[in-house]
């Protein structure tokens, strides 16, 4: 329980010490510990197969120190001032939730991970004065997760379990601007949606697509870019479904309407939001490649 002392310190610690910290623990993970260093490799060299030698390793390097930063961040975020998540973490272009919210319609924001995806979270709850909810898998330390999410729900934002989010949203009768990242290979390859991204058939989680196809709801992708260390710009683009090839599909169609107990016309549009999605992950990663989670082992 040590964290419980830790965590509020650090917090308030004002970002130059994060900045200090950030060399020194990049080093520790990728020298020392080496973590997850096969995983990253593969995954660079599944997505950019024709890089020089010498491009992998500076996308490497600068990799590990956008994770050290990540970690560094997470940490700060227990302490961390509206004020200076604004300053760090700031919103270009229109906020379009007002619009969508005046209109009678529901949003879902759906973001990779690749940024500080977890501010853009903390971020969305003071967009609107409707209700602004965030799906998250929690930590399986319970003291630790009620922690987190206490701190994560400080301006306004609603951490909401993935295991009941289905229920909740189907419960609610209020207006909500929905956030989730889902970029992860799924554990169930039975509610998997298949995609193409960069070039490999790979599965991507189900929900972007499902609360997408919803009625009433409009969809967004979550741009996010480094400007610089601890420094971010963010912004919301309208996401439009993918063209989608019926008869290559059908299997999968019949799949998911039987999984997921949909319509096979909705199980298409599910299909082509994801695929859309996908697509618009591959461009951010191709964008700024060293701020995406390549320690996650996207391809199975």
């Amino acid at each position: 329980m040590i964290w419980k002392f830790l965590l509020p310190i650090f917090g308030r610690f004002p970002f130059s010490f994060a900045a200090a910290m950030s060399h020194p623990l990049r080093f520790l993970l990728h020298r020392i510990v080496r973590y997850r260093v096969s995983v990253v490799r593969k995954n660079l060299r599944i997505c950019f197969p024709n890089w020089p030698i010498e491009k992998y390793r500076q996308i490497e390097h600068a990799y590990y120190q956008w994770l050290a930063e990540l970690i560094l961040e997470t940490l700060k975020s227990t302490g961390i001032t509206k004020e200076e998540l604004h300053n760090h973490f700031r919103l270009v272009g229109e906020n379009p939730f007002p619009t969508d919210f005046s209109a009678g319609r529901n949003a879902v924001g759906i973001v990779g991970h690749h940024g500080n995806w977890e501010w853009l979270g903390m971020s969305i709850g003071g967009l609107s004065n409707h209700e602004h909810w965030v799906i998250y898998k929690p930590l399986s330390d319970q003291t630790l997760d009620q922690y987190m999410r206490q701190n994560r729900e400080r301006f306004g934002t609603k951490f909401i379990p993935f295991s009941n989010a289905y229920q909740r949203v189907a419960a609610s009768k209020n207006l909500i601007m929905l956030g989730l990242a889902a970029d992860q290979h799924p554990h169930r390859a039975e509610s998997a949606v298949e995609v193409n991204f960069f070039g490999h058939r790979t599965g991507f989680f189900s929900g972007p697509g499902y609360f997408s196809t919803l009625e009433n709801w409009n969809t967004y992708f979550g741009v996010i870019r480094r400007t610089k260390p601890f420094h971010y710009e963010w912004s919301m683009k309208m996401l439009k479904p993918a063209p989608v090839d019926t008869e290559k599909e059908a299997q999968q169609i019949e799949r998911l309407s039987s999984v997921m107990k949909v319509s096979k016309e909705r199980a298409l549009k599910i299909i082509s939001i994801t695929q859309a999605y996908a697509s618009a992950v591959e461009q951010r990663v191709i964008e700024q490649p060293e701020t995406w989670l390549w320690s996650h082992r996207r391809f199975r």
